[in-house]
């Protein structure tokens, strides 16, 4: 028996997980993948002569998204990188001069250079500007889940850097210190802090014709964030650079005070960021902006009139301008119809129950 049957299906898009998750975080369609970070923290020395304690240092960073596309596990940025810091040494050991003559500055005139006691209490300032061009590799899927920022870099770059000693009294004549009045088994930072002026006054360079160097650098570092927006994200990063040579501090001798990799210095810049993706164009996230343009919807194969002698039938819809299957739901006489949706044809096809009427 030939029953006519009516058919009341509807299709809503609904963005739910785990796209709404995504949506929360991301947004690819108004992203033009360039981003301006603000960052600021700590420079310390890592090399021959102690750290002290960490200088100030600031900066900021541009960088665009050369491989970035939804889903994918991994995303990769290049930047450019300016900072701008201070890092401090102090050594509580006296250094005999016998083992520093080859750095000029304990040798040369005038006079007042040279140690009469025969050892000194070595010390640096360095004040450095970092220029580097910088690779980041980002997990990108974790990002979009979860909003968590992880990501790798390494990068070269021209530091371009300033070291100094507080070699000299300044109170007493421009003569060297004399560390003469100190308990040499029972030194503290306190007692030296008290003796000296803190004016680092000299060039603890080698080469003591330079009152700086430029030098090309590498590094190394980790960051670790939260997206709090699709524009906006902060967290923490660590940036190691490598000064590939042993006398940054003024120093030359066999380890280094943190990093055990050979013998050549390093300094180190802890610092937290605040970044900002910067957007294009009109938002056309379906849930944030009442001017996004309604996804086209087509029954295909269903004519006005259609008899049929079975309850469970198929149907056919072409949806575009949707991402994947979870975009969709298919309701068949107020009940939920799971879908399957075909991204290179854009067809959504499914079996609903009919109802005689």
């Amino acid at each position: 028996m030939k029953t006519i049957l009516q058919l009341k299906i509807a299709l809503i898009l609904a963005f739910v997980l785990p796209q709404s998750v995504n949506s929360q975080f991301t947004n690819h369609e108004r992203d033009t993948k360039w981003n301006i970070g603000f960052n600021m923290g700590g420079v310390w020395q890592d090399g021959d002569i102690k750290l002290d304690r960490p200088g100030f240092g600031y900066g900021f960073t541009i960088g665009k998204g050369i491989y970035e596309d939804p889903g994918k596990f991994w995303s990769i940025d290049v930047r450019f990188r300016y900072m701008k810091g201070f890092t401090y040494g102090q050594e509580l050991t006296r250094l005999d001069s016998a083992d520093i003559m080859d750095n000029t500055i304990y040798s040369s005139n005038p006079s007042n250079y040279k140690n009469t006691l025969g050892y000194t209490y070595l010390n640096s300032k360095t004040m450095i500007h970092d220029f580097s061009l910088e690779g980041v590799l980002n997990f990108h899927m974790l990002r979009e889940r979860t909003g968590v920022l992880l990501s790798v870099f390494g990068g070269l770059g021209v530091t371009d850097y300033k070291t100094r000693t507080n070699l000299l009294n300044s109170d007493n004549f421009n003569k060297i210190y004399n560390y003469g009045s100190l308990d040499p088994n029972n030194v503290t930072k306190r007692d030296l802090k008290d003796l000296q002026d803190r004016e680092y006054e000299t060039r603890a360079l080698y080469n003591t014709s330079d009152d700086r160097t430029v030098r090309f650098m590498p590094s190394l570092g980790i960051g670790l964030g939260y997206q709090i927006t699709p524009r906006w994200s902060f967290g923490f990063e660590h940036k190691v650079t490598f000064a590939l040579h042993d006398k940054f501090e003024g120093l030359e001798r066999a380890g280094t005070e943190f990093l055990q990799w050979g013998d050549n210095d390093k300094y180190h810049y802890s610092s937290v960021f605040l970044r900002l993706n910067i957007f294009g164009g009109e938002d056309s996230d379906p849930i944030s902006s009442k001017k996004c343009p309604p996804p086209y919807i087509k029954i295909a194969d269903i004519p006005n009139n259609y008899v049929v002698n079975e309850k469970l039938f198929s149907i056919r819809a072409r949806v575009s301008k949707i991402k994947t299957n979870n975009d969709v739901i298919l309701v068949s006489n107020d009940q939920m119809v799971q879908t399957t949706y075909n991204k290179n044809t854009d067809y959504v096809t499914g079996n609903v129950t009919l109802v005689e009427v």
